[in-house]
């Protein structure tokens, strides 16, 4: 993990050369957008169009909080919830904030990538990228984009409005990816002593404060139903979630892990979306130590983590038709239980071995 302190000058000039290359450019959120890739979507946005250049940012999915609604009304940000398809030619190049990964279907290999900056692990086979900025050791990509605007602002012109609504926008971004500033880097203070004295407090206490999402209190008390307590782990199932409130996953596992003693909470459910069936799953640990990425690409290649979060998804399309989806529903439960449960136990012995 790097420690070294980022040349951010010398990043800037790297990631503004990467930007003209594109002339337009596709930024793309991948997976459900939360707070902290809205946010790095948006300033990218907005550094890209002053230096000339425009930038169309695409959503794999809708957002499903009301929280992150909300930002992207806010923000007055213009999403496309609909793969660009043919017109990918139209693009010069293309971008991804918040993810380990860059591979874009029906994108990658018809149009570069220019842009990747992440705060996960970096994966092994990495794709290229012109400008790649990856450091394991932020909370946040919204720390990285702060880093990066606060030398920009005075460089680009940006006006006091402008400067204000993105480092709003970050600083929510790294309020939800460090759990309420409670794990922090060194790099995650210093952007944070940028961006607190700029960010609208109003709209920031607005949006903390926004409730319980009404569809994910059914959800949650399914999940407190289903719950076990295994050694020091929490495993439950969330049954059948619709797509549009697949973050409520996330959240329960938050509030479980809040509320109970223990190292470890996975939170799982079958996430309907139209013809679509997939298994998310979700992790939380306390423990920054924990090798929590490890551990769920071991379930799941696919899945990954960083400290104290992890996820992964597998595609249960073949499935999506059955005519008995309690059935289905049980299987999934016994199955994924089980094969956390496994892993719960090789984790005790090899610590035995050791």
């Amino acid at each position: 993990m790097p420690s070294t302190q980022p040349d951010i000058p010398a990043l800037t000039e790297e990631l503004l050369a990467a930007i003209r290359a594109g002339g337009h450019i596709l930024a793309v959120i991948k997976g459900s957008p939360d707070p902290d890739a809205i946010a790095a979507a948006y300033t990218f946005r907005q550094i890209a169009e002053k230096a000339g250049c425009q930038v169309t940012v695409e959503s794999e999915q809708q957002p499903s909080l009301p929280q992150n609604r909300r930002i992207i009304t806010d923000l007055r940000l213009p999403i496309r919830y609909e793969a660009v398809g043919d017109s990918v030619r139209f693009f010069g190049g293309y971008a991804v904030f918040d993810h380990q990964s860059v591979q874009v279907e029906g994108v990658t290999g018809a149009i570069p990538c220019l842009v990747h900056i992440d705060h996960h692990q970096t994966l092994e086979s990495a794709l290229p990228a012109r400008f790649r900025w990856i450091r394991e050791d932020s909370g946040s990509t919204s720390t990285l984009i702060a880093l990066l605007l606060e030398h920009l602002v005075p460089a680009q012109g940006w006006s006091v409005a402008e400067e204000q609504k993105a480092c709003t926008a970050l600083y929510f971004g790294m309020y939800i990816d460090t759990d309420g500033f409670s794990h922090l880097s060194e790099l995650d203070r210093r952007a944070l002593g940028y961006l607190e004295t700029r960010r609208d407090r109003t709209l920031i206490d607005n949006l903390a404060s926004l409730p319980f999402p009404r569809p994910a209190l059914g959800y949650l008390e399914r999940a407190i139903q289903n719950q076990e307590i295994y050694r020091d782990w929490l495993i439950t199932g969330a049954g059948f979630v619709d797509a549009q409130h697949r973050d409520a996953i996330a959240l329960i596992a938050d509030f479980l892990l809040r509320n109970h003693d223990v190292e470890m909470a996975v939170v799982f459910a079958l996430i309907r979306q139209e013809d679509r069936l997939h298994l998310d799953a979700v992790f939380r640990t306390p423990s920054e130590a924990f090798d929590l990425d490890g551990l769920v690409k071991r379930i799941s290649p696919s899945g990954g983590a960083r400290a104290f979060k992890g996820a992964f998804q597998i595609d249960l399309n073949y499935f999506s038709d059955t005519p008995h989806p309690i059935l289905l529903w049980h299987l999934v439960r016994l199955t994924t239980t089980a094969k956390i449960k496994y892993h719960r136990d090789q984790l005790e012995d090899t610590s035995r071995e050791k």
